[in-house]
């Protein structure tokens, strides 16, 4: 399975809604992010992992995609520009192992 994923150009286990480096404050559009999907329990479509496969991601060991190209240009509809001039880029990821998948997202694992 393919899963394509917005991620930080310098350090690729960090992706959209997380700062390009551990130590460097978040770009404004991530924090425009965040405030926006946080919509999940009013309607929106963003859930949460917990919310979108009923169990929390194992930190630091996998990662958020999306299925496909079109479901990511949904999640991200209106910040893709922003996020692609703040240093972040789209990737399509073939090289994964897929823990599980829910209605919205999917989790993975580096496979290298």
């Amino acid at each position: 399975m393919t899963v394509y994923r917005i991620q930080s150009k310098q350090d690729r286990t960090r992706g959209a809604y997380r700062s390009h480096t551990r130590n460097e404050p978040q770009p404004d559009v991530v924090h425009r992010l965040h405030r926006e999907h946080s919509d999940y329990h009013c309607g929106g479509k963003h859930p949460s992992p917990k919310n979108d496969i009923n169990r929390d991601i194992i930190e630091g060991k996998e990662h958020c995609g999306c299925p496909s190209a079109a479901s990511l240009l949904r999640w991200f509809r209106g910040f893709i520009p922003d996020l692609l001039r703040a240093g972040y880029e789209i990737v399509a990821l073939r090289n994964v192992t897929v823990t599980a998948v829910g209605e919205y997202q999917v989790l993975f694992k580096w496979g290298d």
